[in-house]
């Protein structure tokens, strides 16, 4: 099954067509071949980003190797410009230098190429060889990264840029290097002598002599058949020599294309052992396909049930009540599988139990999310229907179950779709009246940009950011136009705490005809939906001055600081009340209090306002497990804070859904018949035997931790009713997000170290 990982789309520059991108390490990265392969390659772009140019290289190397081939966005959507080559001017070549020296400096890539390659190993466990391949600029990376240590088994460049005689004699990897007509021919050729002056290690340069710097990357020309021609005949070099290191090809005399320069001779010896090898190979498979259907090799990945007569659990009452074998026990009993009747535990068989072709599955999906022994997998197919101008409860129990409960019946290795109702979505606007402020840094700003743009890129609504002094703002500048985001940077010298305070004058002072609201937020204040926050925002009398916000949620907290908004959860200032403001402000300044506190006591001290608290603004003063919150389904929430800092939720994963099924339908939830609980973009759990579910829906689990001496009476004024933690609770928790076509798929993971993980996939698309 052909399909590409992803959280999201992206555009590559030049052309009209999206492709599918998967996070990996942080980075966009297009994922191309055979995710299970023992086989992967990095290729490292070159300075102008995403170009379909380099990806069909990526599709070529990988269907070559077999190898799954990974392109993460290393420059992160700030890429070169085309108008700047050649470098014919002083301006070009300044825009050039600062490109190198600021945003394409090696020793700020490097980190990202090492995290990719680690988070790379976890999520393609498969993959026992990774070989890496840089084009341009890209081969510096690929050439520094090559060293001593290195996690790369073979390296190569293509038309190379930033050579270094001095790089060839570090790199510690096979290697290879094709250059084009424009390489400087004295270089190449002291780079060749330092790669074959390395004792015992494998090298190949070749330089195509008709061939433009660049016709292997962004600047290849694919119309022109000569470049086509010897794109393709480039990366085929490529590959064969990756293929020596990589052991992608038998030892046979046809191993090689009879032309290759990288063939090697087969000896008697090693026939021979081919042959035997072959003939072990042959018996095996035979054996195999002759107890295929004597041996129980399967499990349905649809058949979830509770097995009560040999797991001695429960018979009655709450259903699957205590542990996660109680609750899944095994996922439909394979026909002569061995089971352990104290355990419930079906030993031999494959590491992954899954029925082929039903409901389209995809087996090799669990090799990307590093799962433990025996691990179980489940896809269920989600239906949504739109509901205009109708309401759902926001917690909705449906007559189906979850998992099958009777496997062997017709319809259990492939149950219908799972039919749900929400309704419809506000649609799209245009956000130009608002304006958000934020005290920050460059290096968190650009990792804070792609959640931005989950909810305001393309609305017209202005960023004002305050950064330190001396910041790239160009890199910031460049990748804020590529998400659709309208981004203004102010430099400070001052400290966080006071630029923060600074925020309501920068807003009074900025404020444009069309400014009806000013935002003051965090770097990691998330709104669901930019329509939800509008909607919220037109209760409100733009013409009057209002001061608008949330609390905290910790009594705790609220008597150390005091009763303002608090800026994480989003705190908005009317026009009227931000002119006010402005105009009072350095004489508000004066006093000694900073951040949110100076901002509430120059507006209670300086004008008549008074805070007006919006509930669907969420401060979410809640460290470590916040799932007691986002389970407890009291409502979607307009904001929410700490979600990267204090506990870990990814916003953008949670909320991808809402690309099938509209903002309406996340974080709605859904009680099966068979005790399973779906929290949209969250989890899916089932409550142990110690709460009943009329209990696990009238009060919050308190997971959280205390902070600052505060225990479970200081969140009842806000989150009450609550009920201790539960310590039986089976949670699947949202690992990853897929785009395929138009739909959605979520991958839930269940992580059990007892009883083996289990990897639940729910395939999100509109009804017909």
């Amino acid at each position: 099954m052909s399909t590409s990982t992803a959280c999201c789309s992206r555009t590559p520059i030049g052309t009209s067509e999206s492709v599918p991108v998967h996070k990996i390490a942080g980075l966009d990265t297009y994922v191309a071949g055979n995710t299970s392969s023992k086989n992967g390659v990095i290729i490292v772009h070159d300075i102008f980003g995403f170009y379909p140019q380099t990806l069909k290289g990526a599709d070529r190397l990988a269907e070559q190797l077999n190898a799954v081939a990974l392109v993460p966005d290393y420059l992160e959507g700030v890429y070169a410009d085309h108008s700047w080559i050649p470098p014919d001017t002083e301006e070009k070549k300044a825009a050039f230098g600062a490109f190198f020296v600021n945003t394409a400096a090696p020793p700020k890539v490097i980190p990202k190429v090492q995290a990719t390659i680690a988070e790379a190993k976890t999520k393609f466990p498969s993959v026992e060889k990774w070989a890496i391949l840089g084009v341009c600029w890209g081969g510096k990376l690929a050439a520094l990264t090559s060293t001593e240590g290195t996690e790369f088994a073979v390296s190569g460049q293509v038309h190379p840029g930033l050579l270094d005689p001095n790089d060839a004699k570090a790199i510690t990897t096979p290697h290879i290097v094709l250059a084009s007509k424009d390489e400087d021919a004295a270089i190449m050729a002291e780079y060749k002598t330092a790669l074959e002056g390395r004792a015992g290690l494998d090298s190949y340069v070749d330089t195509y002599p008709n061939m433009h710097h660049g016709w292997m990357g962004a600047r290849a020309n694919l119309e022109d058949a000569e470049n086509k021609k010897e794109f393709e005949r480039g990366y085929k070099e490529i590959g064969d020599f990756f293929a020596k290191y990589l052991d992608v090809y038998s030892w046979t005399d046809t191993a090689m294309s009879k032309d290759s320069h990288f063939a090697r001779p087969v000896s008697r010896q090693r026939k021979r052992v081919r042959f035997i090898l072959l003939c072990i190979v042959g018996a095996g498979l035979f054996l195999f396909l002759y107890n295929y259907n004597q041996r129980a090799q399967l499990i349905s990945s649809i058949q979830s049930h509770v097995d009560s007569a040999t797991t001695g659990g429960n018979t009655g009452g709450n259903p699957g009540g205590g542990t996660a074998a109680d609750i899944i026990a095994n996922l439909g009993a394979s026909k002569g599988a061995n089971t352990d009747a104290s355990t419930g535990a079906t030993t031999g068989g494959s590491n992954v139990a899954a029925a082929p072709h039903a409901c389209h599955e995809d087996p090799s999906i669990v090799n990307n999310y590093n799962l433990k022994f025996g691990a179980k997998y489940t896809r269920r197919s989600i239906q949504v229907t739109t509901l205009h101008g109708r309401n759902t409860p926001l917690s909705t129990p449906l007559d189906v179950n979850l998992f099958e409960t009777e496997p062997g019946t017709p319809d259990a290795s492939c149950p219908p779709p799972i039919m749900v109702q929400v309704p419809a979505s506000p649609p799209p606007v245009d956000a130009s009246h608002i304006d958000f402020a934020i005290s920050t840094t460059m290096e968190r700003l650009l990792d804070s940009m792609d959640a931005f743009s989950a909810w305001a890129g393309d609305t017209n609504a202005r960023f004002m950011v305050f950064i330190e002094v001396g910041a790239n703002k160009r890199q910031a500048e460049r990748k804020a136009k590529y998400l659709g985001l309208n981004v203004e940077l102010f430099e400070s010298d001052l400290d966080y705490e006071n630029r923060y305070s600074l925020l309501v004058k920068l807003l009074a002072e900025n404020a444009r005809p069309q400014t009806k609201w000013g935002c003051i937020m965090d770097d990691d204040t998330f709104f669901l939906s930019m329509p939800r926050l509008a909607n919220m925002l037109s209760r409100y009398d733009e013409t009057q001055p209002h001061y608008i916000g949330s609390l905290t949620e910790c009594d705790v907290q609220l008597s150390s600081f005091g009763i303002f908004a608090y800026g994480g959860a989003g705190m908005f200032l009317s026009r009227p009340l931000l002119d006010e403001l402005g105009k009072v402000w350095d004489e508000c300044d004066a006093g000694t209090d900073h951040g949110d506190g100076k901002i509430a006591h120059c507006v209670y001290q300086f004008t008549r306002t008074k805070i007006e608290i919006a509930e669907e603004l969420h401060q979410l003063d809640l460290r470590g497990d916040a799932s007691g919150w986002f389970e407890a389904a009291r409502t979607v929430p307009v904001s929410l804070h700490h979600w990267k800092s204090w506990f870990n939720a990814d916003m953008v994963k949670l909320t991808a859904v809402s690309e099938v099924c509209g903002v309406e339908c996340v974080l709605r939830q859904w009680k099966f018949a068979d005790g399973w609980i779906l929290t949209n973009g969250y989890s899916v759990i089932h409550h142990g035997a110690s709460v009943s579910d009329d209990e696990g829906a009238f009060a919050m689990e308190f997971t959280w931790e205390d902070i600052n001496g505060s225990n479970e009476e200081s969140y009842v004024r806000a989150l009450g009713p609550l009920r201790p933690k539960e310590h039986d609770k089976v949670s699947f928790q949202l690992e990853d997000v897929l785009i395929e076509g138009g739909s959605i798929r979520q991958i839930y993971i269940l992580r059990d170290e007892k009883e083996g993980d289990h990897l639940l996939e729910l395939v999100w698309h509109l009804s017909s």
